[in-house]
């Protein structure tokens, strides 16, 4: 019995001393608050713009603003590979202009002015029973810290993903704009 009890003793108190340890709440840091704003305001704007739900945010904040991560969700968009290109460059460009045009943020910014590389995207499109969409249209579409983008389609036999088209940043920023569809 008295093995027993020092086992759980043993288990027990670091526990204890972990979740007193990070049961009060830190404050943030003054740049994750200030990111957080952007975000919101950012997110509220690109719902409404395209209809689309936000269903993850962050990025990596550990000394400053290194990178903003966003993951939204679009629901019955049957979109190509140009249509999606159009919409995630205008999103991009749209999250880069209120992260550059906030000098709160200036101090804080890994480099400035901040850059796509510092921003990652993705929208994930199903149809309205919340199945990815057919095979003919993107169902997935992100860029990532490297400066690409990545267009995926969905595979509903084989149930996984397949690549459609990658291509830089600045490429797909340069086709969008050569065609007019740079929001501004």
């Amino acid at each position: 019995m008295k093995r027993k009890v020092s086992y759980f003793l043993l288990f027990l108190l670091p526990a204890v001393f972990f979740f007193k340890k990070f049961q009060g709440k830190e404050e943030q840091p003054d740049y994750v608050k200030i990111s957080s704003e952007i975000m919101a305001e950012y997110i509220n704007d690109i719902n409404m713009t395209y209809g689309v739900s936000c269903y993850g945010s962050g990025g990596s904040f550990l000394d400053n603003v290194k990178m903003i991560s966003l993951s939204f969700s679009a629901s019955n968009m049957n979109l190509s590979i140009d249509q999606s290109r159009i919409m995630i460059v205008n999103a991009v460009e749209s999250l880069l202009k209120r992260v550059n045009d906030d000098e709160r943020i200036h101090p804080y910014l890994e480099h400035f002015p901040f850059s796509s590389r510092g921003i990652k995207i993705s929208f994930s499109f199903h149809n309205n029973k919340g199945e990815r969409v057919s095979e003919e249209f993107v169902a997935y579409a992100s860029t990532d810290e490297k400066g690409r983008v990545f267009y995926s389609g969905y595979d509903h036999k084989a149930e996984k993903f397949k690549d459609l088209h990658q291509e830089t940043y600045e490429e797909a920023l340069r086709i969008v704009r050569e065609q007019g569809r740079l929001a501004s």
